[in-house]
Formats: C-alpha cells, structure tokens, sequence
C-alpha cells in the first residue's frame, strides 16, 4: 500500500471514530426539551439557546452561497443558512437534483452536536425562477396593474409549492418598495408608485407563501425587502460601480419615511412576516444596514417585531470600509444574519474577536440567535428537515401555466385602441410578428430569470409570438421576422405582400438591480425604426411594449393603432394572445403614472409639472367580457407529508453531492475511504480536452489542469515529457467537483510540486493536453507581442513593414487633425450644440474592433502601460518593441504610450471657449462601418449632419474624461521629468488645466451618442475619477490641495473595487489613484501613517477575497461574474494581486497572478486560449475590422498577443445568439467568431492589462525586475 494511500485510509479511520463519538453524543440529546414539538416554541427556544457553544451561535447567524462551501464546511462551522443568488443552480438544472443538493448540505447540517437544521433561501421574486421549467410568472409591476390581492396570493402559494420541490423553505420576497424614480432598474419588482396598492398585494403575497401556519407542509418564510424606502433613492446618490440610484440615499423627511415607505412593512408584521431584509440603500446619508434607529428601535421596538433581520449580499461589507467596524456596527444595530455571502471564514473570526473584545455582547449574539432559531422551529424544520419527494409532482404544474397565463392578461394595460381595433377578429389573411421580444421566453420574463441579469436564452413557456400563432391557427398566414424584414412574405412575384396586422413587440432587455439604473427612457432607435418599418407594410399596428417601467413612447404611440403594455409576462405569453383576440377582456391599469418625457421623472417632477402625465396613475383602456376563474393550486398529492427522518441520497454528477448517502455516517465515511485500486487503470478518456496553460507555468508556481465531464469521481494522470515520452510525475485527480460558471463536472490535476524545466503535456486516463512548457521565460514573447499590440493599433500614421511586417497598412483618419464637434438633432430628439472650433485629434489608438477613439478608454489603457513602466522601468529599453522611435534613447514602452498620451491632450477644450479645460469625451464616426473594413487615410469628417453617409466628430467634453486626462496627464508630467522637461511641463500644465474644470463642471455627464457609430461610455459617477486624478497629481506634485481633493471622496478610505467583482474599469477607476499612492508612498510625507494603513489593508482585503475565488471556482479564477469583456477583468484583478505581492511578499498573491494567465490561456472550459497567437487552440477570428482573417482580401489574421473579451453572460449579438452555449453556465457563452462583438472584440482596455501582467511577470522572473 502506497503512503498516499495509506493516509487515506488512515484518515477514514479517524473519521469514522470521530463519526461514532458524535453519534453517541446526538444519541444523548434525543430526550432534550428542544427535541420535542409538543413544547411551546419559546421554551424549546431557550433550551437550545443554553446547550450552545459561542462558534455554534455565529454559525447560525453566518448566511454563505452555495458555490462557496461543501457539506463539510456547512457541519465544521454550523453554518445556520445557504443561498443560491441569480443564476446559482446546481447542473443539469432539474428539480431532483435541487432537492439532491439541498438534503446533501441539509444532512451536513444534521450532523452537528446539536443537530439544527440550516435554513435555504432563494430570490423567487416571480416563482422559482432559479429552476429550469419552473413557472414564471409576471414581475410584480406587472401583478400591481391587476390590483388583484387573490390572484397574487394564489401565486404566492404556487410559488412556495414549486420551491418546496427542491427543498427551499426561504423566499426572499415579496419586495416593498414605493419607487419614486422609474430610472431605478429594480422598479418591477414593486406592485406600484402607491403605499396602499404596495401593501395590500405585499401582504396577499405573504399570505400565499406563508398561509395559516409556517409549520405546514405546503408553505415557505416570506422576506418583506428591503427595509426602508430603498424606492426612495436618489439618481447620482449610489457608490456602486456603474449604479445610477439602487444602493443609493433617500433623503427624507421621517415624516415621509414612515407614511410612504414604512406602513406595508406594518401590515406585512401584522401578516405574520417573522424575516425582514435589510436595504443596501441609506437614509438621509447613513446605510440601512448600520441605522440601530430604524432597526432595533422602530422595527423591532416599536412594530414589534419578533422575528430575525437578514443582511443583503455584503451588505454589511458596505457599512464601512474597515470590515471590522462594518461587522460591529451592523450587528448591534440589528442585523441578525449575516448574508456574507462568501467569505464566511472572515465573517466568523471578526465576530469573535468582537465578542472577546466586549464590541458585540454576548446578549446582542443571543437575541439574534434566539431570533433565529424561533423562525427555524415555527417552520417546523427541527421535525421535517428534508424534501419532501411527492411534491415534485406538481412542480409547474398546469394549473400554475393557468394561473400565470391568466395572470398575463390581466396585467396587460391596454393604453391606446383606435377604433377599437381591439379586441382582433381571428378571420385574418396574414399577420407580421417582429421585436426582438416578440419571440424569446427569457427576454420576456426579464431579470431574476435562471440569471441574475435574466437571460436570452430558450427557456420552457410560450413566447409572445408563439401565443399569437396558437390564437390565429393554420387559416392565417404569420410571418415571424425579428428584424422585421419578412423576406419570405412576397407574391408569386416577388413583389412585397402587406399584412392586415403587424404586432411589434419592443421594449427592454432583461436586467436587474443597478445594472438597470439609466439617465434616459427612450426607445432605442432600432426599436422605432422597426415600428416604421413594419406600419409601412401594416393596414393596422400593434405595439406591445415589454418593459420592466414606463418608457418614453410619444412618437411610437403616433404609429399605432392599439398599444399595449405588457411589463414583464413571464413564462406563459400566450397571455397577451387572450386579450388581443378576445379571449380575456383588458383590465388592467397602470401601477404607475406614465411621464411624457424625461422632465416629468422622477415622481416629484411629475406632481410638480404643469403638465398632465401622458397617462395617469390608474390609467387603461378596456374591452368587453368576463376574466377567467382562477385556478386552485395543489402542492403534491394529497396525501404528501414532510419526511420526519434523514433522506436517502445518492450519489450523481450534481453540485455538492460527492459521496453517496446512506443509512449511517459512518458507512458513508467508510465509503469516502475507499480508493480505485492501482492496477485498474480505469475508462478510457481519449476524446476529452485536458484544459492547461499552452504557453506553460513557471517552476514555482502553482500548476493546475482540468478534465471536465468524464464521468468519474477519479482518474488516474501522468505528466509526460514530450521529447522523451517518459512519465515525470503521476498522481490520482479527484474527487470530482462542480463548476457552477460552466456547468462542468470537473478532475483537477494538481501537478505544482514538479518543477523541471522542459516540454510536457498532461494525460488523464488517455485525454491528452496540449503541449506546454515549464521554465522561467514563458512569458518572454507575450510580453512583448501583447505591448505591440498599441503600435499596431495606431490611427493616423502608417504602419510600415519595417515594423509592421505582414500587418503594414495605409494610414488611418489623417482627416482627425480637423474634426468639428458634432451639432443636430439626433433620433431620439435630443439637441447637439456643437462647438466653434476645430480639433486637431490625429493620432491615438484606436479603440477596439472599430476606428473610434475614446478618451475614458484610452486613459486607463495609458496608465496602465505607463504604471507597468514605473513598476519595471528596465524591463523594455529602446528597441525591445521594434517600432519607429526606437532608436531615440527612450524606452519603447514609454515611446509607445506617449502616442496616446498626445491624443488626450489634443481632445481639450482650447482657452478661450466655452468649458475651457474640459476633454472631450470621444471622437468617432456617425454610423458603424461595414466589416471587414481598412481604415481610411482621408475621411469626410462634416456631411451637414443629414447625410446616410457617415461624418465623423468630437462629442461633448464630460467630467469623466476631464478627469481621466487629468490623472493621464499628472502621471506622464512625474514619468518625463529628466527624459523630456519640455514635455512633463506640457503635461502637467493640461492635468491642472483639466482637474480644475471638471471641478467647476462636476455634473457635465456623459450622455448617449447620437447614431450608432460609437460606444456610449456614459458614466454618471465622477467622483472615482476626481480620486483618481486627484491622487496622481498628489503624486506628482505634493500638493496637499489634491490630497484634500482625494479626502471629499469615499476612496481614500475605501479601496475603490471593494464592492466589486472587478478591480477597475474605465467606468470604474478609484483604485488606480490608490495603487499610484501605494507605489509612491515612501516620497509622499503629506500622506499620514494611518491613512496609508488603511490603504494596505484595504488592498490586501480584496485580494484575499480574489483568492477565496479562485479557490471556489472550478477552474480557479479571480472573478464570478461574467460580463463584457470579461478576460479583462480577470487580468486587472491579477494586477491587484500582483500589488498584494509586492506589499506582502507572500507567495500566494503571486501563485494568484499566475493562475489568472493559466485560465486566460487555456485553462478553462474550453481548453482554449483568448489569446492570439499564443496556445495549439486558440483565437484565431476576433471581431475586428481590419485583423479580420481573410487574407486572400488584404485583411491579415490577427497578430500575436491580443486578447479576446471572452464568455459574457448576456451576449447581445447575434452570432452568439445564434452560436453560442446558451444553455450552460455563463462560463461557456463565447464563440470565436467574427461577428461576435459582445464576446470575442478586442480593445485597446482589455490588452493593456494583459501586457502588464504578462511584463511584470516577465521582468519578475528574468533580471528585468
């Protein structure tokens, strides 16, 4: 018997003495008082309460999701409660395997000294909308327009049926916000803009989850959120990154407070809520979570309330900057649970350090504890733990596909019927359905759906058009065209026919929270051109509006016969085919006033406005005819009953379940000991991708491989040397686990103690890697492709062969040496000014897969090539780069950057105009060019506005990149000092310049762009971006008034990505002011010793939580969410890493960086590279105009060293609707393809990052550092 072998059986010994120790205890408490039902709760309450050890009580208030803990973690920490947030679904998403998962974690639980169950909660906010083939139901915007209290207790009660299913005795809803501002992006999930509409279907919510007796088998906890008036924030007030309003400040009267906002929580006590949740939102400046006022003294003094508060997601985290304080001053202001959500160790250690140091008494602990286990015993959980199997019987049942269907139709709000063209006769030829909403299940349900963002993928329901197909039958001819085109729809001919009725369904795509927070309610302009077109070969038009709030729609309204607004239908579409045929009347009204423009929000601006809304409050339009009956609802058989003893689970490939579960502990630990025996080689492989690094590791550093869905629980691997063929190192991959991001069921080969240099691939039972190497230089080539990335990317200067090589080109955009502001009136209405001056602009890089040119983007893509530079200002002297100024004495990477420095500086307003000083934002043409496309030498800049042809113009200055040239240009003036004095001058004269006006213009924010040939980059937040500039001029110059500058914002105490999946952004850039300082800090003596604390642990603290993810992630990276681009934020999270490294010296940090580059090349669920170039599987067809791979038209394949965006859980183009892995985790919705924007582009943001880390490591590892 090998050694390893020999401690695993050791181990299972342990365990199983342990196992039976802990029986023999449990046995002992069969006869305690807290173990009978027939005492009163209260009594068995303090029985429990008193048997507790101090560990035992914070576990119980510790709230962790799912993807970030094992059964093991849920029993060693009595962990009191789980979460799956959006998206956080075991695979394959079934009900069995919820239920598998929940009793899995719900045994762990049981297994305690004391035996208290753990608690599950989900946002269920419009049915279980976590589960695939769960009925969706209608957003509660949509259920306030029914104004009906039986219809939406009915689907309160379907909803606890569904999630009882699977296990979930917890919902976190319903929500009882009053919205104040139809901008905030959780607007649909509140019932109206009136308290008593809010309240009365708040608490018929309540009572269908809940119903007579918690303790029943058919009811789940309801959680009233989030308390208070987070409806009442407002725009410009959040600190979230990217957030308009939601998690901002209601500054309110207490008046106010309690007679708009604070009654449905009244009746929602009164209802018998016993969970309240907390609002990540302030009010009147200070956050919710740390208001001990509104917590303790009105809510639990003054209403009375007896049950537990819950956090939101790190909610607590946002109390203060320093977790400590945050954690102290939450809980004693009367958060009973913490929802951490993750990093649950922290969480622990703070809270017992507090207790010991006398910051949280023990009576504090115990009354929120007590609170908690009161809710645990009226749910009945210490006698019915587990899941109850019939009940996955009626999970989406039909009468709820009834129930919801009808819930559609009777929330459509009918706003405009001219000649009662509603309700539509069936006797119709041929009707047209187009919108992109028109025929998407998850883009009609909106956010909340299977994701958090919600989804566009195919989900089980009816669509809209599918609906209106079913209504008409085979007699009428349907044309469905979501661009609207109907190319089929012609005449023998070929001559276009016209439809009697043309539907088009228009309206927004899903979103939710902040993320949905916008400046402008406008209908796009492709929705308007799409109402246009289909009128024109329409006798008659329908628009039904699919919207989570009102939006803009005078002029869409001037097109249509009858208009309809549907909100969010949910799953059953078919809903709003009953009232337009007739089959149900219109009767639902508007839960909300309708503004006619953007002057009438927010609800204020509406009461004040001398004109009438253009529909109000209670508004809409009916038709003749009964509503159905409403269906009854049945949880499982009748005769269904919750299992009073421990479930037998078995073993399968799904999330949190690795050993088989059987009758006795210790039989399952028996099992968990036993091993494959080494002369069984096991199943062949071959045919599966071992996902590697294909550049390869470095001899030090942390080296990882991954199978994924072999089907086994183990396998056997062997590195080989791929010039020998020998067998270097072997070891045993397993056991398997569960990646949530792909899906994949995943072996990971753990092969860091092998250090040789050489060439080797990795075979796991017969899967073969790609070959990759082991050395200290793996590195050396990228870091320098990855920088020539920028010359190749330069406008306005021709790109030689001397240095271009097979990517020589014309010069781009010469013309950007005279460009004009852009002056009209756009299609959205909004008026243009224009400018009476001309910029000479030539020059920069351009910014992505496009000819535009961003000054926000360039800025953060500058700093970061100019802070590798004062990071590692050796590691590329003159002529490593091969570009033109090689040759002059500088270093090319300096040379390099100053080309875009210069064009920041050009995009300033001259002295003498208007808002001197101030940037200009961007400058770029009118309308997308076609792809592939060169870029051209002379370009038309002024076609009078009106021409189809493209102009090409500067756009308005904004604070944002005022300060963002500002920050560039402070930290160009200390890096040219002694290189160029002339220069450094130039610089620091524009920075000043620039810092003073934004100052005097704060609110000059970055709107829409007119047309469609730019990115907006609109960021309403400047305060990040004052840091920022503010903290480089600090810097540079000393000067304590920036220092000052630096204090009037929150991020000299709060690390600017602390709440944030990514580190920055150019929409988010605090955090490169304080990396600057951390760099500096030894010349910085204005700077006090506590503040620069503050700042070193606040880094550390979020790279410590970028290691926790990579721990928890299947193939280890430092990030969970996947948005645009989402390769960059995995690289600038490594750059925050890398600064922990140098703060620390602990090797972690850089075992961190490095395992960041192993997902980006190749380690990950595709086992492939996003880089160019670099890997046997790699990018090869990248969204970009000119590298767009088709040689045989002059249009070259990518160069080395450009990274791809990668999976982005939204995508919006086509190609990766089209192409995509829809159906998985987020982790696999990426093609490599071309028309791919949304996920395979490259810019100039995204290379900037991965030329850091590839240059630091590089110079850390070779005699460069």
């Amino acid at each position: 018997m090998t050694s390893f072998f020999k401690r695993r059986f050791l181990l299972g010994l342990l365990l199983s003495l342990l196992v039976i120790a802990g029986t023999q205890a449990q046995s002992d408490l069969e006869d305690a008082p807290y173990k009978d039902p027939s005492l009163p709760i209260d009594e068995r309450v303090d029985d429990l309460l008193g048997r507790m050890t101090l560990e035992e009580k914070i576990g119980q208030m510790t709230l962790v999701e799912v993807n970030s803990l094992q059964p093991e973690i849920v029993r060693d920490h009595f962990i009191g409660a789980i979460l799956s947030g959006g998206g956080g679904y075991p695979t394959p998403n079934t009900v069995e395997n919820w239920a598998l998962r929940t009793d899995t974690l719900q045994q762990a639980a049981m297994e305690t000294r004391l035996q208290i169950p753990m608690m599950y909660g989900v946002d269920a906010i419009h049915g279980h909308n976590n589960v695939r083939g769960a009925v969706i139901y209608p957003h509660n915007i949509g259920l306030g327009a029914t104004g009906d209290a039986e219809l939406v207790r009915l689907i309160g009660q379907a909803t606890a049926c569904d999630m009882l299913a699977t296990g979930i005795q917890w919902d976190y809803a319903p929500v009882l916000a009053v919205p104040q501002d139809i901008r905030w992006g959780r607007t649909y999930e509140a019932f109206g803009q009136d308290t008593e509409l809010v309240t009365e279907l708040g608490v018929a919510y309540i009572e269908g989850l809940q119903g007579d007796d918690l303790a029943s088998p058919t009811t789940v906890a309801a959680t009233p959120k989030h308390f208070v008036a987070d409806g009442a924030t407002m725009i410009g007030t959040s600190r979230t990154n990217g957030y308009l309003l939601d998690q901002g400040n209601a500054s309110l009267t207490e008046e106010v407070l309690r007679e708009v906002h604070l009654a449905p929580y009244e009746a929602a006590i009164a209802q018998g809520a016993q969970i309240i949740m907390a609002s990540y939102s302030s009010w009147n400046n200070k956050k919710l979570h740390g208001q001990a006022y509104l917590l303790t003294d009105v809510l639990k003094g003054e209403m009375g309330f007896e049950g537990f508060i819950v956090s939101d997601w790190a909610g607590v985290d946002q109390v203060s900057s320093d977790y400590y304080d945050a954690v102290v001053t939450s809980i004693n202001a009367g958060i009973d649970m913490n929802m951490v959500p993750s990093n649950f160790g922290r969480f622990i250690t703070v809270m017992e350090q507090a207790v010991e140091d006398d910051d949280i008494i023990i009576e504090r602990i115990d009354d929120a504890v007590r609170r908690i286990l009161r809710v645990k015993f009226m749910l009945g959980l210490f006698e019915n733990p587990y899941t109850n199997p019939d009940l996955a019987a009626s999970f989406g049942s039909d009468a709820a596909r009834e129930l919801a269907r009808e819930a559609v139709a009777r929330s459509a709000v009918l706003l405009k019927n001219d000649a009662d063209v509603l309700p539509l006769s069936t006797d119709l030829d041929r009707v047209f359905i187009a919108g992109d909403q028109a025929n998407s299940v998850g883009i009609q349900s909106g956010g909340w759906t299977l994701e958090w963002q919600g989804t566009s993928a195919d989900l089980p329901g009816t669509t809209i058009a599918e609906g209106i197909q079913a209504a008409l039958g085979d007699r009428t001819q349907v044309f469905v065209d979501r661009d609207g085109v109907f190319e089929d729809a012609t005449d023998e001919a070929g001559h276009p026919l016209r439809a009697n009725v043309g539907v088009v369904v228009i309206g927004e795509r899903p979103y939710a929270e902040g993320v949905g927070d916008v400046l402008d309610l406008a209908l796009s302009e492709d929705d308007m051109q799409l109402i246009a077109d289909v009128r024109e070969r329409s006798d008659k038009l329908i628009i039904v509006l699919v919207s989570g709030r009102p939006l803009l729609i005078n002029q869409a309204l001037d097109y249509a016969d009858a208009f309809i607004a549907a909100w969010l239908p949910g799953s059953e579409g078919a809903g709003i085919a009953d009232v337009i045929f007739g089959e149900r009347p219109f009767s639902g009204v508007l839960p909300m006033a309708w503004p006619r423009d953007m002057a009438q929000v927010p609800l204020s601006a509406l009461e004040s406005s001398e004109e009438p809304p253009l529909f109000p409050y209670g508004y809409g339009l009916t038709t003749a005819g009964e509503p159905a009956a409403l269906p009854q609802i049945t949880c499982g058989s009748a005769s269904s009953q919750i299992q009073t003893e421990s479930t037998e689970v078995e073993s399968t490939d799904v999330e949190n379940s690795e050993t088989e579960r059987t009758e006795t502990p210790s039989e399952e630990v028996a099992m968990e000991t036993e091993v494959p025996a080494t002369e069984t080689p096991g199943p062949d492989l071959s045919g599966l991708a071992v996902s590697v690094n294909q550049i390869g590791y470095y001899p030090d550093a942390p080296k990882f491989g991954m199978v994924a869905n072999s089907g086994l629980e183990t396998a056997t691997w062997a590195l080989l040397d791929v010039e020998s063929g020998a067998v270097v190192s072997e070891g045993v991959a397993g056991p398997a686990t569960h990646d949530a991001a792909s899906g994949d069921e995943l072996l990971v080969v753990d092969f860091s103690p092998f250090s040789t240099p050489g060439t080797y691939q990795l075979n796991v039972q017969g899967a073969v890697s790609a070959p990759f190497r082991i050395g200290e230089d793996v590195y050396r080539d990228l870091s320098v492709d990855a920088l020539r990335y920028f010359y190749l990317s330069r406008s306005g200067i021709e790109l030689d062969p001397t240095y271009a090589g097979d990517y020589a080109r014309q010069a781009g955009h010469m013309t950007d040496d005279d460009v004009i502001c852009y002056q009209g009136t756009d299609a959205a209405g909004a008026s243009w000014p224009g400018c009476d001056y001309v910029l000479n602009a030539r020059g920069g890089w351009y910014d992505a897969g496009d000819y535009g040119k961003y000054v926000v983007n360039g800025g953060i893509s500058a700093w970061t090539l100019l802070n590798l530079y004062e990071r590692v200002p050796s590691a590329y002297p003159d002529g490593s780069l091969n570009i033109p100024e090689s040759g002059n004495g500088v270093s090319d990477l300096l040379d390099e950057a100053r080309w875009e420095v210069d064009f920041l500086l050009s995009m300033q307003v001259p002295e003498g105009q208007p808002q001197a000083g101030m940037v200009h934002h961007k400058l770029h043409d009118l309308r997308w060019g076609d792809i592939p496309e060169k870029p051209p030498t002379e370009y038309n800049n002024d076609n009078d506005h009106q021409s189809s042809y493209s102009g090409r113009y500067v756009y308005p200055p904004s604070t944002t990149a005022t300060y963002n040239m500002a920050a560039v240009a402070a930290q160009c003036a200390r890096i040219w000092q002694g290189i160029d004095d002339d220069y450094a001058e130039r610089c620091l004269n524009a920075a000043v310049r620039a810092f003073d006006a934004a100052d005097e213009n704060p609110i000059a924010l970055a709107g829409n762009t007119p047309g469609e040939g730019g990115g907006n980059y609109d960021d309403v937040r400047p305060q990040d971006e004052k840091y920022w500039a503010a903290a480089e001029l600090f810097v540079t110059t000393g000067d304590t008034h920036y220092l000052e500058a630096m204090q009037s914002t929150p991020y000299l105490a709060q690390f600017g990505a602390l709440y944030n999946d990514g580190a920055m952004t150019w929409g988010d850039t605090a955090a490169l002011g304080t990396l600057s300082i951390l760099l500096h800090a030894a010349s910085l003596d204005a700077l006090d010793a506590e503040t620069l604390t503050t700042m070193q642990e606040q880094l550390i603290s979020v790279a410590d939580d970028y290691l926790a993810r990579i721990a928890s992630e299947g193939y280890r990276l430092p990030m969970r969410n996947y948005v645009w681009g989402s390769n960059s934020v995995a690289l600038n999270n490594a750059i925050i890493l890398a600064y922990a490294y140098d703060q620390t010296g602990d090797l972690r940090y850089l075992g961190g960086v490095t395992e960041t580059m192993d997902y980006i090349l190749g380690r990950n669920t595709f086992a492939f590279s996003f880089v160019t170039g670099y890997g046997t599987e790699r990018a090869q067809h990248p969204h970009h105009r000119f590298w767009a791979n088709e040689p045989g038209r002059g249009f070259p394949a990518p160069p080395p060293g450009v990274v791809v965006g990668g999976p982005n859980a939204d995508p919006s183009d086509p190609t990766a609707l089209e192409s995509a892995d829809l159906e998985h985790g987020p982790a696999r919705r990426y093609v490599d393809l071309r028309g791919s924007w949304s996920t395979n582009e490259v810019t100039i943001n995204w290379n900037a990052p991965l030329a850091w880390v590839a240059g630091y490591l590089n110079a850390l590892h070779t005699s460069d550092a």
